[in-house]
């Protein structure tokens, strides 16, 4: 990788603040600060603002768009991506309720989406100014959200469901401890490389937050 790539890849704000709140959100768990319902509730929270990141880009390029069903991508991936998360918030409660030791605290993830959603609407306005420059495609962009949500909720289901009772990995309290924390570290490598092939930085500078949008 060339000294401007990586320069690319390092000026990204958004690359720091994904890198700072997933070891920070490491750092509390191994220190017993929070617990395994807080960052998965967390990471379901970072989903539902990537949607809503992404709506938004839709949204605007509908809006400059002159063709005729415009609206039809921002409204069926509104709809999809929005069921998507209803049944897959049934599904962390029913799994919150079935396990062992991992019980959510309220401010712990007020706290965690406050600092999320700083990150997505700085980014949020990074795209939309990036996607007037190069002409972004709204039924093409609306597949991107699941390529940055699957791996993570991949290993956060499996990590998750690594702690329920009657686990078949261990019965172990410390091994399924050891175990989660290999799954968020995973899911955190993964969001990385996600973000800057998806936001393209390996080649080319994202546009900045601050100053001229319209």
């Amino acid at each position: 990788m060339t000294n401007l790539k990586r320069n690319n890849i390092l000026s990204d704000p958004e690359f720091w603040m994904i890198l700072f709140f997933n070891c920070l959100f490491i750092f509390l768990y191994l220190t017993k600060n929070i617990s395994v319902g807080d960052v998965v509730w967390i990471y379901f929270f970072q989903s539902v603002l990537l949607g809503f990141q992404y709506l938004i880009r839709m949204v605007w390029i509908s809006r400059r768009s002159e063709e005729q069903g415009k609206w039809f991508t921002p409204l069926f991936f509104c709809g999809h991506f929005g069921l998507f998360h209803v049944f897959y918030f049934i599904f962390l409660i029913v799994m919150n309720a079935g396990s062992d030791g991992i019980g959510a605290n309220f401010r712990t993830i007020l706290t965690g989406f406050g600092i999320m959603f700083i990150n997505t609407l700085f980014s949020t306005i990074s795209d939309v100014k990036s996607d007037k420059i190069s002409g972004q495609n709204s039924p093409l962009l609306m597949f991107i959200p699941y390529l940055r949500i699957a791996p993570i909720h991949l290993f956060i289901i499996i990590g998750f469901g690594s702690m329920g009772k009657g686990s078949s990995i261990n019965n172990n309290w410390i091994f399924r401890q050891d175990a989660f924390m290999i799954f968020i570290i995973l899911k955190t490598i993964t969001d990385l490389l996600f973000h800057i092939i998806i936001n393209k930085t390996w080649k080319e500078k994202r546009a900045k937050a601050i100053g001229e949008l319209f």
